[in-house]
């Protein structure tokens, strides 16, 4: 068979290595042709088929929406926040690893993905590299190395595996889908198994975000957990207090006092916002507003720009505030706005933006670089999508210039979303209705005739009926509704 890899020169070897008693099982030479010929096309549309397997908008989820240095305007201290982002950033993954016996702490808070995220705004092949050389770095890990050990019931390991606030899961699952790294995918699938047997339960509110984002992340670069992440999202939401906080216990307070620390929240939220942008489910933006809305009205200092880092004085929590950890508040408040348009959630995102700025001297290590950009950019990015959305055709901002051409190894920088107003703009597939989302983002309801690839547009003819999600290239039957830091 050609293999999708090798097919044109598997082609040419079955033309020129045909023998006589294969011509005359089929008949003749010229059917001999026309069958090698028809079988080749077959194979190449099968390989041409897997290179467009990366779900559409994959990459978007994972490190953004984004926007270009300098964007939107109207962030207060963007100036600010863009130079600290390249020039500290600089310094961290040059040092990288800082720590050469420990690539957790190293690699805190997904220093590869930060990278990423410098690369897609502002082009510069630069933060490519330093981000696939520290994704590399950590993939090969033996604390990722170690976990099918694990999984396999050698505890011997345990003490090199690491808990889901340490996987730094998405800079790999970037990796795997710019560059098509397999041994990346199977570390993000080992990650999402690894939850799956031991973390989908409810310990604190960060654990919870980021084996969400594990779970949801192994599923866009093609290992489908999304059951799994149903059942997270299901115990996330059932902790989730009547006035919309989450509380933890853990030995930081005496006592067994339940308390919060408002960054861990921010995470949690991080999670409940891919898991709605990637699968989605109606129950996200109301608990996210009941929780930005308790931590608004409890937890922010007006007078110092931060929220305090946690909402008792006991042990080791303390009422002070926090203005370095704003950045991990940021995309609950984009996409609050961005989904509801309630336009208190952009007064306060502005007011957070600003006070995280205002702390950008407390950019001493890789772990509080990550804190502040790992995904406080998706904020901006949400920021821009609302206005561009509510913004009068005439004063619509024009597209940027493209970058320049990158090389056959440079993913291109990310984009402004293409900015769908209405349903029929997404409506360019035969097998799949558009929907215009409200980020401006096309997405797809499969109709029933056809197979949707997983988390994409794509979809094949002859599955007779698929009518709720599919596996690529697959029909199911499922029918799925639409400062301890």
């Amino acid at each position: 068979m050609c293999s999708r890899q090798a097919a044109p020169r598997a082609c040419v070897r079955l033309n020129r290595d045909r023998s006589e008693s294969a011509s005359s099982v089929w008949g003749s030479e010229r059917a001999m042709k026309r069958i090698v010929t028809v079988f080749c096309l077959f194979s190449l549309l099968l390989a041409r088929r897997a290179q467009s397997e990366v779900p559409a908008g994959a990459m978007e989820s994972l490190v953004g929406p984004l926007t270009p240095m300098g964007a939107p305007a109207e962030a207060t201290g963007i100036a600010t926040y863009d130079a600290a982002e390249q020039s500290r950033g600089k310094f961290f993954a040059e040092q990288f690893p800082y720590q050469p016996n420990d690539l957790v702490s190293s690699n805190y808070y997904d220093l590869a993905l930060t990278l990423y995220v410098a690369y897609y705004r502002s082009g510069d092949t630069y933060w490519l590299d330093q981000a696939r050389r520290v994704a590399r770095t950590w993939r090969d890990s033996n604390n990722n190395q170690n976990i099918p050990k694990y999984l396999a019931a050698d505890y011997s390991v345990g003490p090199t595996i690491p808990p889901p606030r340490s996987m730094s899961t998405l800079g790999l699952a970037v990796l795997a889908l710019e560059s098509g790294d397999a041994a990346a995918r199977e570390v993000v699938n080992n990650h999402a198994r690894l939850v799956e047997q031991a973390f989908v339960q409810w310990m604190d509110a960060r654990e919870a975000g980021y084996s969400l984002m594990a779970l949801v992340a192994a599923s866009i670069v093609g290992d489908d957990h999304r059951l799994s992440a149903l059942r997270m999202l299901d115990v996330i939401l059932a902790h989730q207090k009547p006035d919309g906080h989450w509380e933890q216990t853990s030995n930081l307070v005496p006592n067994n006092q339940p308390f919060v620390l408002n960054f861990m929240t921010g995470v949690l939220m991080e999670g409940l916002v891919f898991y709605d942008r990637v699968i989605g489910d109606p129950r996200i933006v109301p608990a996210i507003q009941r929780c930005i809305d308790w931590t608004w009205g409890t937890q922010w200092v007006a007078g110092a720009q931060a929220f305090q880092y946690g909402n008792v004085n006991s042990g080791s929590v303390s009422t002070s505030p926090a203005g370095d950890l704003n950045g991990l508040m940021l995309p609950a408040w984009g996409w609050a706005l961005l989904r509801t348009g309630d336009s208190r959630y952009r007064d306060q995102g502005q007011q957070i933006f600003a006070g995280m700025v205002a702390n950008s001297n407390a950019l001493l290590g890789e772990k509080h670089y990550g804190q502040f950009y790992r995904s406080s950019g998706r904020y901006l990015g949400f920021l821009q999508a609302f206005d561009a959305r509510n913004a009068p055709q005439s004063s619509q901002p024009q597209p940027l210039p493209p970058p320049p051409t990158p090389d056959s190894s440079t993913p291109a920088p990310v984009t402004a979303p293409a900015g769908c107003t209405q349903d029929s703009d997404c409506n360019d597939n035969p097998c799949a209705t558009g929907i215009c989302d409200p980020s401006g983002s096309c997405s797809y309801v499969d109709k029933g005739t056809c197979c949707c690839q997983q988390f994409a547009a794509h979809c094949f003819t002859g599955c007779n009926g698929c009518r709720g999600t599919c596996a690529p290239g697959q029909c199911t039957a499922t029918n799925v509704g639409g400062r301890c830091e």
